[in-house]
């Protein structure tokens, strides 16, 4: 057997690596010669659609401009640099020998519906927040108690996933049975593509986490700052990802104003006729009104529940629904 030649590879190299399976799922990943293999290993796995507590069960196989076909990663590699030397070359092929028998292909639809969700663009809006929180929530739910029955509203459930993309095929892919009562999860679902989309969400939440690194001086500081002066200061490197949060600070109505809008009972008339309009549910938690439930009319018309509107406005001067600045003043 051939001798392995070891080269001495500069940290700053990058190594390109394609990824795929025997069932057809496919990624590429561009990594550090300095990289962890048991990052780059849980990267394979988030990837392809793999639960996380399946990692060291993944049989991974190379092929390199030197690397013989069908060469075994050993679990022993600790760096990037390592396979590099292997494969001969700084692009790596890698397949996953067994990724169908760890879960099956539809975890790995999931994973992509899941990463366009949280793309930097879609992951602002406030449908996509909704949707991935809902579903988080439900994953727990189910996977803390398998062996029970788990089931979601079905009109809170069309409402939260009819308005994202691919949401209602993202509820099926996931094994959830839809019937006219309920979206449910029967106790003999198969759990694993569950615990994939359970995975991405956290680490995607995770990832999501703006790390704050202040001197000294300034910590001490902040003490005595008010806390909108602390969120301003967060801001002073103006990061990517700060600036997608920037949004968040905003100046609210007036308390004299909020109060001078006209509250109403929802009674069964006032019910009928906003059934008969079509908007029938609050805009701001997509609930359905029900008979009794105090709300807030806006002057552009829209209505929400009285607890939602008082909370939206008091973050924003603006109608969630059309983004029409709210004033209770008449036109002359």
């Amino acid at each position: 057997m051939p001798s392995v030649l070891h080269r001495s590879i500069p940290d700053s190299v990058a190594s390109h690596l394609n990824v795929r399976s025997s069932d057809g799922r496919c990624i590429n990943l561009i990594l550090s010669c300095n990289s962890s293999m048991c990052d780059v290993r849980q990267r394979i796995a988030m990837g392809l659609g793999i639960p996380l507590q399946s990692v060291h069960s993944m049989v991974l196989t190379m092929t390199g401009a030197g690397g013989s076909q069908g060469s075994v990663v050993s679990a022993e590699l600790s760096m990037v640099s390592d396979l590099i030397n292997i494969a001969g070359s700084s692009g790596v092929k890698i397949l996953v020998e067994n990724c169908h028998l760890l879960c099956p292909k539809a975890s790995y639809d999931i994973v992509k519906i899941l990463e366009h969700w949280m793309s930097p663009i879609l992951s602002t809006k406030a449908a996509y927040r909704i949707a991935t929180t809902t579903l988080r929530d439900f994953l727990i739910e189910v996977l803390h108690e398998p062996t029970s029955r788990h089931a979601l509203n079905p009109a809170h459930a069309n409402r939260v996933f009819a308005r994202v993309s691919r949401g209602q095929e993202l509820l099926k892919k996931l094994g959830m049975s839809v019937s006219s009562n309920a979206v449910y999860a029967n106790a003999g679902l198969d759990t694993r593509p569950l615990q994939v989309a359970l995975d991405h969400l956290t680490a995607t939440a995770a990832a999501a986490v703006v790390p704050t690194t202040s001197p000294s001086r300034t910590h001490a500081r902040s003490t005595t700052m008010g806390p909108r002066h602390r969120r301003l200061r967060e801001f002073i490197d103006f990061s990517y990802e700060n600036l997608l949060r920037f949004e968040s600070i905003r100046i609210g109505l007036d308390a004299e104003v909020l109060n001078q809008l006209p509250l109403q009972e929802m009674t069964s008339h006032s019910m009928l006729g906003m059934v008969n309009s079509g908007h029938y549910d609050c805009g701001i938690c997509l609930e359905q009104f029900a008979v009794g439930d105090v709300v807030i009319r806006l002057p552009c018309f829209h209505t929400f529940h009285q607890h939602c509107a008082t909370t939206w406005l008091t973050t924003s001067k603006k109608c969630p629904n059309d983004m029409i600045e709210v004033s209770t003043d008449k036109p002359s």
